[in-house]
């Protein structure tokens, strides 16, 4: 009968849905047993670490916005840690700064207890070790950096009544210094920068020189302040810091070079353990094959030891083509070297001036406060290259490898 048939294919598929939604209780049975407990596994996990930090197990943890008070509050208190370890940091840098330069001054014959908290290296950081109790951030101090010294020497001579020179750029980068300067060193910076000016000019104007190279703190307004002729290319050689701080000040304030002339800045460090910085100057289109003007101003204000005043010379002798030229400022070595001496050792022939002759050249009254600042200045030098630069070298050594293998042997040797 399929009748028959049909009931019981009915009844067979009833009993199979039966016994799946049976299947299916069963399924979310374990599923809300297994649920709960892993929220019961949580819960007691959680308490555990409530315990341990010796908060109330009790806590109603239910509510997200608890949670997301005690991220804030943990994370505020990793800030404070990692501002009061950056803190302590930043003074241990300062401490052994100040130590190194006790050091230094106590090979100078200084008085090693005089206060060194306004450093006259480039921009040092001094924050507290311990954050303040209203919570604030700590406070930067930033300490005025070595170009603005001369800057604001040359600003402050420039007011006077009768001034060798006028240095409107200068003004500018004296802008917002917290040094304290001595109205009597003024006249000895005017001094030894109108000296090195007519040095400058003169050579230029007697020989073919398009190239003059800057070497002292970063903030020299010598390009911005002269009249110089179409292709005069400058290389300012100093401080980082220092040479970005001018670049931004002046370009702020609109002051920019003559048309024609190039102004490269070169970052290097000037201290005995940075280097060579010969490199630096090729990169920037210097050409240790053409005449060039050395000028070496405000080396004093860097506090250099005397290992890095020879590698200054070292790297000038290094990037001077034969018959180029070196002016400037040069201190007496702490053991009583003269400039000229320190000169001659790097084949450059040199002579000096002392800065009370240069006064003299200019018919100029001091006090007796500025003729004490002025016998506290070093000497005025002038010198000229007497062998090749390195790059000269390099050629003449290509050159004579070349011959060697190329011509006869004995031949090569009778010429030699």
């Amino acid at each position: 009968d399929p009748n028959t048939d049909r009931e019981e294919s009915s009844g067979t598929s009833d009993t199979k849905r039966a016994v799946g939604e049976q299947d299916a209780q069963k399924r979310r049975r374990k599923d809300g047993e297994r649920c709960l407990r892993r929220t019961g596994h949580a819960r007691e996990r959680e308490e555990r670490q409530n315990r341990h930090r010796g908060e109330d197990p009790n806590t109603d943890r239910e509510e997200s916005s608890g949670t997301s008070d005690t991220k804030r509050a943990v994370g505020e208190q990793d800030a404070q840690k990692r501002r009061r370890k950056d803190g302590e940091r930043c003074l241990r840098r300062t401490g052994h700064a100040r130590e190194r330069e006790e050091r230094q001054n106590r090979h100078r014959g200084e008085d090693p207890n005089t206060d060194r908290e306004e450093s006259s290296w480039c921009v040092e950081e001094q924050a507290s070790a311990m954050p303040s109790q209203a919570g604030q951030e700590e406070q930067l101090k930033f300490v005025t950096l070595p170009g603005e010294i001369g800057a604001t020497r040359r600003c402050m001579h420039g007011s006077t009544s009768k001034p060798l020179f006028r240095d409107d750029a200068a003004c500018v980068l004296a802008e917002g210094s917290s040094e304290t300067v001595d109205p009597n060193t003024a006249l000895a910076e005017a001094v030894v920068t109108r000296f090195v000016d007519d040095l400058v000019t003169r050579a230029i104007s007697e020989q073919d020189i398009h190239q003059i190279v800057l070497v002292g703190t970063g903030m020299n307004t010598r390009p911005y302040r002269l009249p110089w002729g179409m292709g005069t290319m400058f290389f300012e050689v100093g401080p980082a810091e220092c040479l970005r701080t001018a670049e931004e000040k002046l370009k702020e304030a609109g002051i920019r070079p003559p048309k024609g002339v190039l102004h490269r800045r070169v970052p290097a460090g000037l201290q005995w353990a940075d280097g060579s910085w010969y490199g630096s100057l090729a990169k920037v289109g210097y050409r240790g094959d053409r005449p060039s003007i050395w000028v070496i101003s405000g080396l004093a204000d860097l506090n250099l030891t005397d290992e890095s005043y020879e590698a200054v010379l070292e790297n000038i002798s290094n990037g001077m083509m034969l018959d180029s030229f070196v002016v400037g400022e040069l201190p007496v070595a702490s053991d009583g070297t003269n400039p000229v001496d320190s000169l001659a050792s790097w084949d450059i022939l040199a002579m000096s001036t002392r800065i009370e002759d240069a006064v003299a050249v200019y018919d100029l009254d001091c006090s007796p406060e500025e003729s004490a600042s002025i016998a506290q200045r070093g000497s005025l030098i002038r010198g000229k290259q007497t062998k090749l630069s390195r790059h000269q070298r390099r050629v003449y050594t290509t050159y004579t490898n070349q011959l060697e293998s190329d011509a006869d042997e004995d031949y090569f040797d009778n010429i030699v």
